[in-house]
């Protein structure tokens, strides 16, 4: 008996150009093909725990110039701007480097006969452009799920949430104004306020509500940021597990394929940037302009509060505790490196009783110093 006729929607076209493209197998992809999925990868992986918005084509330049030694500053001084532009590519090449460890080996090399260094410098883009276009999706869809809306705000229009939404516009009221002022609630609604990319909102604390007199306290502990970290780099399964582990997930998540092990500054300011969005009644997401909202801004103003130039130790301990905090949330099972000793820590004794020996040790050689030169006066 013959086998029954395929239907005509599972027939294939008798014209390969028009039949539909299935998706390939590692296995079966070429060499290239590889190569350019792991590019891409690194990509992602430098925009979601070090910059969404650098450029990685000038960051490449740059770092390709410095290590052939093209940048000629005595015939051709910089001007201070230029300089700093140029530390600040070199900084975020070195990043890149971690992440793209065999970065300046591919760029060295040849693929299908061509130079590596402008494909690279595509893929990296690419990979950037499409985990930021992928993960604004994953933060907007999933954010009922982020929070308990008394109504699913995904049935609403996007130009219905932010200020035009009682809840969202709590979340995303300046944490110097307070949602339950009526003259503050009219002010947002109408755009009176002041809401630039150095305003932060009461949704980055803990328990969504901050203090402007204790500004830092609570500051990028919201609920609504570690569940949004956990659904893009752990998968939207994982949203509500209380360890990476503890999770549905049938695939490796973003942060498996990128090899991330702990939470970083950018990666939180890069998931609160996302959120802000989500929140927000604003259609497109965009780095910024005269007529749009900054994110890009935004991003900038978080990591210069977690990561300043200069530092002080009242900052420094702000931020390590604050990544402590992450990485309990969200890799509880991965040891993280420590920054130093508890005050029971028998390595602190040792530590600060090595140092005082040191200190006894180097007064008595000056102390013996000197009475050999009075002997020989």
């Amino acid at each position: 008996m013959s086998s029954p006729e395929p239907s005509a929607s599972k027939r294939e076209h008798p014209e390969p150009m028009y039949a539909r493209a299935r998706k390939r197998t590692k296995d079966q992809k070429s060499d290239t093909e590889c190569w350019r999925d792991r590019v891409r990868q690194h990509g992602k992986t430098f925009a979601r725990n070090v910059d969404m918005f650098a450029r990685l084509d000038l960051i490449v330049n740059e770092g390709v110039s410095e290590l052939l030694g093209e940048n000629d500053d005595e015939r051709h001084p910089p001007t201070p701007a230029e300089r700093k532009h140029r530390e600040e590519c070199l900084r975020l090449y070195e990043c890149l480097k971690r992440i793209y460890s065999t970065l300046e080996e591919d760029i060295a090399m040849e693929v299908a006969g061509k130079q590596t260094k402008e494909l690279i410098k595509s893929e990296l883009q690419w990979g950037q452009q499409n985990a930021r276009a992928s993960d604004v999706s994953t933060v907007k869809g999933g954010l009922p799920s982020y929070h308990d809306f008394s109504e699913c705000i995904l049935t609403l229009q996007k130009t219905r949430r932010g200020y035009n939404h009682n809840e969202t516009g709590r979340l995303l009221c300046p944490v110097h104004l307070s949602w339950d002022n009526l003259e503050h609630v009219k002010r947002l609604k109408q755009g009176l306020e002041d809401t630039t990319p150095d305003v932060f909102y009461h949704f980055m604390y803990e328990g969504n509500q901050g203090h402007v007199q204790t500004a830092f306290k609570g500051l990028f502990r919201g609920p609504i940021l570690v569940k949004a970290y956990r659904a893009v780099f752990f998968g939207p399964s994982s949203v509500n597990s209380n360890a990476t582990s503890d999770t549905r997930a049938t695939r490796a998540g973003n942060a498996v394929l990128g090899c991330i092990t702990s939470v970083s500054p950018s990666a939180i300011a890069y998931i609160t940037t996302l959120v802000r969005f989500a929140l927000s009644s604003e259609l497109t997401f965009t780095a910024g302009d005269k007529m749009k909202y900054s994110h890009g801004g935004l991003f900038r103003a978080m990591l210069q509060v977690m990561q300043p130039t200069n530092p002080t130790p009242f900052r420094k301990k702000f931020t390590e505790e604050l990544l402590a905090w992450w990485n309990a949330q969200c890799f509880p099972y991965v040891e993280q490196p420590t920054t130093g000793h508890s005050a029971t820590s028998t390595v602190a004794l040792l530590l600060q009783q090595e140092a005082m020996e040191a200190e006894n040790l180097e007064k008595g050689s000056m102390t013996s110093d000197e009475g050999s030169t009075t002997e020989e006066d």
